[in-house]
């Protein structure tokens, strides 16, 4: 690890995990110290290879973790547990800040009991905006909220390419889910348990953020794992009649069955007595709140 020196305590800490980013984290974090707007507030860059980040380690207010590759999930709960800050910004190694936003994201965390996300913009077009997603078919596909409503409001999930909340409660909810593979779903099910156990998950359309979407990932990412995490985060949230609906309606999937048998070898049921027990809204409550069709 290099890290500069920090503050006892600060208000807000950025992470951002990162695996063969290459230039573009040096300008997401120069792009951050210039745009935040505050005295206080630390960059909490997890590392996990291919970049070279000597460039950004000693800057001020900048702290580099090198770990081994074990995926996003597991590097945003890294970063978090290093991190001083009162609020968490959880943020892909591709993203764009706009002015005075620091101030914006730390005052509207304040109004929110959970999860934060701000309209995520394509990067460059200001005109392509998404206020959180919502699934539109059995499969877990998503589907950008169109940016309809100028007032905090709430939304299903929030993509975890920039997410927001205070430390107490990402504590609480319990953190990014450990036994996720690599990347996929992680933000989803994240944004699910938290309204599951009495969270919120809003947007505040006024902070926009640009988001860099690539045609492909500069790493690989196995089919099996991404099915893998749809899998899993059904045994860990749906009822036994949902559940049952699920898995009838992906046993076509490719390598299902494979999928299956492996998800049900790690500890996902002893998780799912777990969260099912500390829970104080069923996934009937959810789906009927955002009238999600097809996941009776």
């Amino acid at each position: 690890m290099r890290a500069s020196s920090r503050e006892a305590l600060s208000p807000l800490s950025v992470i951002i995990p990162s695996l063969n980013e290459g230039k573009q984290v040096e300008t997401m974090v120069r792009n951050i110290r210039d745009t935040v707007d505050l005295g206080n507030y630390e960059i909490i860059v997890v590392n996990s290879g291919g970049t070279d980040l000597s460039s950004v380690s000693n800057l001020p207010h900048v702290s580099v973790y090198e770990t081994e590759r074990e995926g996003a999930p597991q590097a945003r709960n890294f970063g978090a547990r290093k991190a001083r800050g009162k609020t968490l910004l959880f943020a892909d190694a591709h993203a764009e800040f706009g002015k005075g936003w620091g101030p914006k994201i730390l005052s509207s965390c304040e109004k929110v009991n959970g999860i934060l996300t701000p309209c995520i913009t394509m990067m460059g077009d200001e005109d392509s905006r998404g206020c959180g997603f919502i699934w539109k078919n059995i499969q877990m596909e998503i589907d950008w909220l169109p940016d309809l409503k100028p007032q905090i409001h709430e939304v299903p999930f929030a993509c975890a390419c920039c997410m927001a909340m205070k430390k107490k409660a990402f504590d609480d909810i319990g953190g990014f889910d450990s036994g996720t593979r690599f990347w996929g779903s992680e933000d989803s099910e994240l944004s699910m348990r938290a309204w599951l156990m009495g969270y919120q998950v809003m947007c505040d359309p006024s902070i926009r953020v640009g988001h860099g979407f690539r045609e492909e990932h500069p790493y690989h990412i196995a089919w099996f794992d991404e099915v893998y995490n749809k899998v899993r985060f059904a045994f860990s949230h749906f009822s036994e009649r949902r559940l049952e609906n699920f898995l009838r309606g992906n046993a076509a999937v490719p390598t299902f069955l494979d999928v299956l048998l492996e998800v049900q070898k790690s500890n996902v049921l002893q998780r799912r007595r777990k969260l099912f027990k500390t829970r104080t809204r069923s996934d009937d409550w959810f789906f009927e709140k955002f009238a999600m069709k097809g996941w009776s």
